[in-house]
């Protein structure tokens, strides 16, 4: 829907002759607001990869390790294809720091104490086991059962035997298993301990809209749920494909808007395109392309998660965020209500805070691209002078693109990406 010209509809049968000049002043009003650690935020954040499989652009997994230390994740959800034989590559990730989120489906491994038992020399790096993956698709068969009854059959038993399990017990959240946008209430007894959903938005529409939803119709905490799946293909399909620039700037919409919502983790949808098909939407939600080349998605992840990590390995990750007091101010055109300022305060090790401002107006339409939204300035106002603030830009590089000294407001111009505005810490 083209939320602009519903509005503008709306508001003609208000003033015919007046509405494009009505200019909308929101209030400013300071507040002081308790930041989330910034390592919190950079540990929420993962990405799918095709460990096990162990095939094309993920045969070489130490080229894939590589691109996961250049994206600075931490977190890597697999499917398990088969236990013994993916241990040793397992491992190899396991070096580099990276946890795993491992998928286990009745077709691939029916015998769930015997994976688990398999999986023993890799557990202290198994932070989550997951049920069966998208259910209605894949139509699982466990002990009689079939398609959900069968998924839920085999939660169960996963839930049990990892309970049960010396080296799971206690180190490894059961994740529960996929079925459509929604899953089942985690609280469930004998189930999982955290919930589990997909999130593709569609018609190439901005993500906000997509996670909120899903964050209400869960009915739960989102703090108990993971988002396992997220992302937009870079595919010349109808629906959801998007050129490489959409997908680099939705994405880190997406991944800030999870956030924000309170998700307890978000997994991007994957390390690297799985074909050359560029009409196929499934081969192409990598953040690199087949060749294993990045795209612009995987710079502009690459760039945040180095910008809000500055110091993280220098400094103890644990410290009490301390809280901020600021205030947003906007002049916004009443012609286009798409162009909502969010923001998220996060603070780094060093005590350094980081104001995140971004806008999500569509940049698609039904018939193609749409022209670039104009700037929206955001004045951002301190009740005292700070010695140093500096603003970044994910999709430009990990250098400030603007710094002020001595300085109580800064101004920066949203237009359709997250903003980063680095405060020190008086």
């Amino acid at each position: 829907m083209d939320h602009c010209r519903v509005f503008r509809l709306w508001i003609g049968r208000v003033t015919v002759a007046f509405w494009v000049a009505v200019i909308l002043v929101l209030p400013v009003r300071a507040w002081a607001e308790v930041a989330r650690p910034a390592t919190v935020f950079l540990d929420s954040l993962g990405i799918n990869a095709h460990v096990s499989l162990a095939e094309g652009p993920y045969k070489d997994v130490f080229a894939l390790t590589g691109k996961l230390d250049y994206l600075g994740l931490k977190h890597v959800r697999d499917d398990v294809h088969e236990t013994s034989s993916t241990i040793a590559r397992y491992e190899t990730l396991g070096a580099e720091g990276i946890k795993l989120t491992l998928m286990l489906s009745p077709a691939l491994v029916p015998d769930i104490d015997g994976a688990l038992s398999a999986l023993e020399p890799a557990a202290s790096i198994i932070d989550t086991i997951e049920g069966a993956n998208d259910v209605a698709f894949t139509s699982p068969t466990y002990k009689g059962y079939s398609g959900i009854a069968a998924a839920l059959a085999y939660q169960r038993s996963l839930w049990s035997f990892s309970k049960a399990h010396s080296q799971f017990a206690t180190t490894a959240k059961v994740a529960q298993f996929t079925y459509g946008p929604v899953v089942a209430n985690p609280e469930e007894p004998g189930l999982a301990d955290v919930g589990n959903v997909h999130l593709y938005p569609r018609s190439k529409q901005p993500p906000f809209y997509t996670i909120a939803l899903a964050a209400r119709t869960l009915g739960l905490p989102s703090s108990k749920v993971y988002i396992t799946e997220f992302n937009y293909p870079t595919s010349l399909d109808s629906d959801r494909g998007v050129d490489e620039a959409t997908q680099a700037k939705y994405l880190l919409d997406g991944l800030l808007d999870s956030s924000k919502l309170g998700f307890l983790r978000t997994y991007i949808d994957e390390v690297m395109d799985e074909g050359l098909v560029p009409s196929e939407p499934q081969l192409n939600f990598g953040l690199f392309h087949f060749d294993g080349t990045p795209k612009l998605s995987a710079r502009a992840v690459h760039n945040l998660t180095r910008i809000l990590g500055r110091g993280v390995t220098n400094l103890p990750r644990t410290s009490a965020p301390g809280a901020l007091t600021y205030s947003i101010g906007q002049n916004l055109s009443l012609g286009c209500m798409d162009a909502n300022i969010y923001h998220l305060l996060l603070q780094g090790p060093a005590g350094n805070f980081y104001l995140v401002v971004w806008a999500e107006p569509p940049l698609y339409s039904g018939t193609g691209t749409i022209a670039p939204p104009a700037p929206h300035p955001v004045t951002v106002t301190f009740p005292s002078v700070h010695s140093d603030i500096q603003v970044y830009d994910p999709l430009v590089g990990t250098q400030a693109i603007g710094e002020y000294q001595t300085a109580n407001s800064v101004t920066v111009s949203t237009v359709d990406h997250p903003l980063i505005i680095s405060i020190s810490n008086n």
